[in-house]
């Protein structure tokens, strides 16, 4: 298979226009041809696969069941370190501190979040690369926060890059991208 080299795109040492060298037809093709082979490189260089979420969620749409306390539910969740950095997820026996944000007239915001105990258990250690997944229930109640149909995505909260149970912060956050998931649909199931 024949392969064009971007790299020498339009590099030629001899004006194209030289006397004698190319009638105007020619030179018409050519100047065509060099800016048709140009644009498909320009695209080569550009991504076309987005970026992985660093939480991926089981599904892309959920359902809230009518329960004792409210609607409920449940959603698989992994979070994934970033590559270059050690994650400590904050927790109280197990409990994470995780949310979910709605998406409204274009922004997130916080829209639910899991109550916990105030304990402080040793953080969860998620090296650079790694993952870490876990079950989060939802209880929409008055107490928590309503949750009504529409976009949502997860956010844990307390992900930081360092530990220290001595000092206040006991570390920096993760910035909100590096521990949000892409955008999931939650509506509510008719009631009984």
């Amino acid at each position: 298979m024949n392969t064009f080299d971007c790299s020498r795109a339009g590099v030629d040492e001899t004006p194209a226009f030289a006397p004698g060298r190319f009638s105007v037809r020619q030179a018409a093709f050519l100047i065509g041809l060099v800016s048709l082979l140009s644009s498909s490189c320009a695209r080569e260089a550009k991504p076309t696969r987005p970026a992985e979420a660093p939480i991926v969620t089981d599904r892309e749409r959920y359902e809230l069941q009518p329960g004792p306390f409210g609607y409920e539910g449940t959603i698989v969740a992994s979070f994934t370190a970033p590559k270059d950095t050690t994650a400590y997820i904050v927790h109280c026996n197990g409990a994470i501190s995780w949310g979910l944000q709605r998406l409204v007239e274009g922004r997130w915001d916080n829209a639910w979040v899991a109550v916990t105990n105030a304990c402080l258990s040793p953080p969860i250690v998620v090296p650079g690369n790694g993952a870490y997944t876990d079950t989060l229930t939802i209880v929409s109640s008055g107490d928590q926060g309503a949750i009504e149909p529409g976009m949502y995505r997860v956010a844990w909260f307390n992900i930081l890059t360092s530990f220290d149970p001595e000092a206040r912060p006991f570390g920096e956050e993760l910035p909100i991208e590096r521990r949000v998931s892409k955008p999931i649909a939650i509506d509510l199931a008719p009631a009984p």
